[in-house]
């Protein structure tokens, strides 16, 4: 199965590329601290039925204010959780009031960003907590399902090409850092097509997650583009029909690739179990994607092209992980 939900507290203010499907309920906590101005909302998601060995990607962004947030995914047929680290990391400490991550839900098994179902679920909902001065708005909330294993889908029927983004090479940075900040690197390539100016080495450090000491962490790259004026989702793709749908509002997308030996010709890893890079352009008569790969050993040779057909394997077989943003340019 594939399935997403996108729900938005104010849809008229929101210009995510992908349908909105409804309204954000917020329920309102007390304040977190009585030495703190920020208070607590609260809303919830039911779930369809999920079948065993897929994946259920949440993502949360609000744009206009500073906030934290944490996931918890219940199962209420036998009342079993588990909870997410909060977002972002910083917020992890035990002052902050925050639950500990914890996992006991029998149906699934904790991701650093995401559950994988290892039996069918048929009663999950997914409630977000999120903290902020003010009541959530100009936000999105999207919860992804699909199976973690897919034969590729077809090839885009069409080509196409979005802002071409500024190239960034990971190998660049610090020896010490280069090889294991391919999102946060992306990251800086996608958000490069809109006004706001992005710092490189400051999405790099935001990305960070102590817990698994890496700087892939999906919701880490999302929270960062909101705290420079881009709403956007980390989604799971089954096919390219969304993606084509989300190319055509002008913004590139970031995706999570995996691929062994042989299997990606031309790409300057030649293997790897995780990477991400930015997809700007498709050229169905030449059949091959256009994209900014970070792993390039220097800015020049970031810009590449791969075949259609070995990219949409590395891409969607398993996962399909990719970043989607708003337009900031885009009037509310």
């Amino acid at each position: 199965m594939h399935a997403t939900i996108r729900l938005a507290s104010d849809q008229t203010r929101v210009r995510y590329p992908l349908a909105v499907s409804g309204e954000l309920v917020w329920h309102h906590e007390a304040r977190a601290h009585e030495d703190r101005a920020k208070s607590r909302w609260t809303a919830e998601v039911m779930l369809p039925p999920v079948p065993a060995e897929h994946i259920i990607v949440p993502s949360y962004a609000m744009l206009g204010q500073p906030y934290e947030y944490q996931f918890t995914l219940e199962d209420r047929s036998s009342a079993q959780s588990s909870i997410m680290q909060p977002v972002p990391d910083s917020a992890a400490s035990p002052a902050q009031g925050w639950p500990a991550s914890k996992h006991d839900l029998a149906a699934t098994s904790l991701e650093i960003d995401c559950w994988h179902t290892v039996q069918a679920a048929d009663e999950l909902s997914l409630r977000v907590t999120v903290e902020a001065e003010e009541k959530p708005r100009l936000d999105l909330l999207s919860l992804s399902l699909r199976a973690l294993h897919l034969s590729a889908s077809e090839p885009p029927p069409i080509a196409l090409e979005t802002c071409k983004p500024v190239p960034l090479s990971q190998m660049l940075a610090n020896k010490d850092l280069a090889r294991r900040i391919c999102s946060p690197t992306a990251l800086s390539m996608a958000l490069s097509v809109n006004p706001a100016e992005v710092d490189w080495p400051q999405s790099v450090q935001q990305c960070y997650d102590r817990h698994s000491r890496a700087y892939g962490k999906w919701p880490l790259a999302i929270h960062y583009a909101s705290g420079v004026g881009t709403l956007g989702a980390v989604e799971s793709f089954s096919d390219w029909g969304q993606a084509i749908s989300a190319l055509r509002a002008g913004m590139p997308l970031v995706c999570s690739i995996r691929y062994k030996e042989g299997e990606l010709g031309g790409a300057p890893l030649t293997k790897t179990a995780g990477h991400l890079l930015v997809l700007y352009g498709i050229d169905t008569a030449a059949g091959v994607v256009r994209v900014m790969d970070p792993a390039a050993a220097d800015t020049a040779a970031v810009p590449r092209e791969y075949a259609i057909d070995e990219f949409t394997a590395a891409w969607l077989n398993y996962r399909g992980g990719v970043y989607v943003f708003e337009p900031s340019w885009a009037e509310r």
